[in-house]
């Protein structure tokens, strides 16, 4: 997909992935940088006092930088409260999320809680412009609220990830689809910009090999089959991301 390298622990870019301190125990997913990425929110099903059972419907929870570590993690009432899924902060505080649990023009569509002085107000839907009558998810949003990316399922343009950009009036845009080098699989999600706006990083349910092999596969075959890439399960993918720029002109 590309061919440059990002920095990391070493001079081959990437360093080996390991579990975050903090999770590991509970059903735990979609994490999310909160804003100056002093926090990390995450959907997690654990328990919400020392003494209860793991939770049936998963709530949000954040950890916050400490030095070069995080602090135990915290029970986020308010976000659980509104449903939150996938949440997406401006620089400002703004709260961007999915949402299944209020009304709206689809099954899950995407809201915007405008912060101001200490607390979130009412949150207001993007309007048909960015929303549809099918589902909405998976967002990100522009630090400077200049666009938004996410995921829509069932529209006449396809699955995949679509944009929108803010207008000068603050307007949304209508949404239009990526093209064809991103939304290759039809399932493509989780879109996230770097923080120096340089890389479009996003997943992609992508098979590569068909159902059926030219001669018998032998154990380590399968094995290849289910622990490496494009095994069908999805994979992260990484792109140059000066084409947003091109797009709104």
């Amino acid at each position: 997909m590309a061919d440059f390298n990002l920095p990391g622990d070493n001079k081959n870019g990437w360093q080996k992935p390991q579990v975050a301190p903090f999770s590991g125990q509970y059903k735990e997913d979609r994490p999310f940088l909160g804003p100056h990425g002093q926090r990390v929110y995450f959907s997690s099903r654990r328990p919400r006092s020392a003494e209860a059972e793991p939770e049936e419907e998963a709530g949000t929870w954040y950890v916050e930088r400490v030095g070069a570590d995080w602090s135990e993690p915290k029970f986020d009432s308010v976000l659980t409260a509104m449903g939150i899924v996938t949440p997406g902060f401006a620089a400002n505080g703004n709260l961007y999320f999915c949402s299944t649990k209020r009304g709206g023009l689809g099954r899950e569509d995407i809201f915007v809680a405008k912060w101001s002085n200490g607390s979130y107000a009412e949150p207001e839907s993007l309007g048909k412009a960015v929303n549809s009558k099918f589902m909405e998810a998976w967002l990100f949003v522009d630090p400077n609220e200049r666009y938004i990316i996410f995921t829509s399922f069932g529209r006449a343009e396809g699955t995949g990830l679509y944009i929108s950009f803010r207008d000068d009036n603050g307007e949304w845009t209508k949404a239009r689809k990526l093209g064809p080098t991103i939304n290759q699989s039809g399932d493509e999600r989780f879109a996230w910009v770097s923080h120096d706006g340089k890389y479009l990083f996003f997943n992609r349910q992508w098979e590569k090999h068909s159902s059926h092999s030219l001669s018998p596969l032998t154990l380590e075959d399968l094995h290849d089959r289910s622990a490496t890439a494009e095994n069908g399960r999805g994979d992260v993918y990484w792109v140059d991301a000066s084409f947003i720029e091109k797009l709104k002109r």
